[in-house]
């Protein structure tokens, strides 16, 4: 098993700290429109305008729509795809983010799972 330079490992940490950034403030953003949309009914959460691009910056070169790119056969660029039974799972699951394999594998600690 090849080892890892210390650069490597300073470089994974990095990434993997920067990822759960971007995963907290992608859900600290969320969590603020849903208050709010509880606020102000007639305000409504936009995915085109709030949600689309976090996912087309983050997600869409693995899972998108590149049939060639794309790993799992997982579609993040549609709703169908989002939503479409996995088995035992969603990637997104409407209303229950603790059920969601999306927010399971970016909070992930396994190199092999983490999104």
């Amino acid at each position: 098993m090849p080892t890892q330079t210390l650069a490597t490992m300073r470089t994974t940490k990095a990434l993997n700290s920067l990822r759960k950034f971007l995963s907290i403030l992608c859900l600290t953003g969320m969590a603020v429109t849903w208050v709010s949309q509880a606020q102000d009914p007639q305000s409504a959460l936009n995915f085109s305008r709030e949600i689309r691009p976090i996912l087309s910056n983050n997600c869409f070169p693995c899972h998108g729509p590149d049939e060639g790119q794309r790993k799992a056969k997982l579609r993040l660029d549609t709703q169908a795809g989002s939503r479409k039974d996995l088995g035992r799972h969603q990637a997104i699951a409407p209303g229950a983010a603790t059920e969601s394999e999306l927010i399971r594998r970016i909070f992930s600690d396994d190199p092999d799972e983490v999104m």
